[in-house]
């Protein structure tokens, strides 16, 4: 009885691939895993890798060549989406991991560790570990977005705080993908919010795996607006999904994002379009609370242009300190002693 499928979706990826499978093939566990490799006919000898893998472990690692008719298509660009949504269908085993074949695991224990950590909380749909990011080949601290050890589907509507490759999750829960799904570029956060309506989110404090940082990624090689308009785009998309579910936490993120947007627009001189988005930002949070820091900035920026030119100028010449100047209005003596670190006096 296979327990766990371990999804792997590759294109092109001729150098990694085989350490990829390596890393699954080294995993201990008491129980059957089986390997659902999704070739998507590479133009490189990624396919041939494949085979010959599957060659050796007919057993374990069970290969789908994919043809390239079959790829879907998503803002005029070709995508996985097909190799990876047939690949979760193939699964067998009742608990799915996910890697890209070009990451890799670092524990050898690691599906067993997740299994273990799944059938003791029931109440949990999906659990991820932290993965290091490997760019120019070096190894960089991994970035903990989320360390709380059991979170929720609107924590998750904030930001996708999970790597792809670090997830398992319980096989079944969504027996078939919404139409918006096949529409929108991100794939992993989408699937990982449809997971999260049916149980909670657990977390691994442990690096088990890395995250391969590629210059010519899907994501990697967008520029900064395409990846804000995808952002806002799929807030979009779960917005008409969700209705008023979990309202509050997608407008948040849909404020949020806007005004990263605003920001973006502004830095390449379309005033208008930042503008746009920055009343956006406000309108999704206005009936949640006032207007954070982030929109007073671009209010300022947008439409004082040369107070905020001047304020930025002011700060960064540090010709005023906002902290000194809380520090004398809370002293009644309105006096801090010339050279003084204002640290120092306060504490005395």
């Amino acid at each position: 009885m296979v327990k766990v499928s371990v999804c792997i979706q590759t294109y092109n990826h001729e150098p990694f691939i085989a350490q990829a499978l390596d890393t699954v093939l080294m995993q201990e566990t008491d129980f059957d895993y089986e390997i659902i490799l999704g070739e998507d006919e590479s133009e490189d000898g990624t396919r041939e890798i494949c085979i010959e893998y599957a060659r050796r472990y007919p057993d374990r690692i069970r290969l789908f060549l994919r043809s390239r008719k079959d790829v879907i298509y998503i803002d005029g660009g070709p995508t996985g989406r097909f190799n990876f949504t047939e690949n979760l269908k193939a699964a067998r085993g009742d608990y799915i991991a996910l890697l890209d074949g070009d990451d890799y695991w670092t524990n050898p224990h690691k599906l067993q560790k997740q299994v273990e950590f799944l059938e003791a909380h029931p109440e949990c749909a999906i659990c991820f570990h932290i993965a290091s990011n490997y760019e120019n080949g070096v190894h960089t601290q991994p970035q903990v977005l989320h360390r709380r050890s059991i979170s929720t589907v609107e924590e998750l509507l904030g930001a996708n705080y999970m790597q792809t490759s670090s997830v398992m999750f319980r096989n079944g829960l969504v027996s078939e993908f919404p139409d918006w799904y096949f529409r929108m570029s991100l794939g992993d956060w989408p699937l990982f919010l449809l997971l999260a309506e049916h149980g909670k989110i657990g977390y691994l404090d442990e690096v088990m795996g890395v995250y391969r940082v590629q210059p010519g990624g899907a994501w990697s090689s967008r520029n900064n607006l395409d990846k804000q308009l995808v952002m806002v785009d799929s807030y979009n998309c779960l917005t008409e999904y969700f209705g008023q579910r979990y309202s509050r936490a997608i407008n948040l993120g849909l404020s949020r994002d806007h005004v990263i947007l605003s920001s973006i627009y502004a830095d390449l001189g379309d005033v208008a379009n930042a503008k746009i988005s920055l009343n956006r930002s406000i309108q999704s949070c206005f009936s949640l609370r006032g207007p954070c820091i982030d929109q007073v900035v671009m209010l300022g920026r947008l439409h004082c242009p040369r107070l905020y030119r001047l304020v930025k100028w002011i700060l960064k010449e540090g010709r005023f300190s906002p902290v000194r100047m809380l520090q004398r209005s809370r002293d009644s003596r309105f006096y801090t002693t010339p050279g003084t670190d204002f640290r120092e006096s306060a504490s005395k």
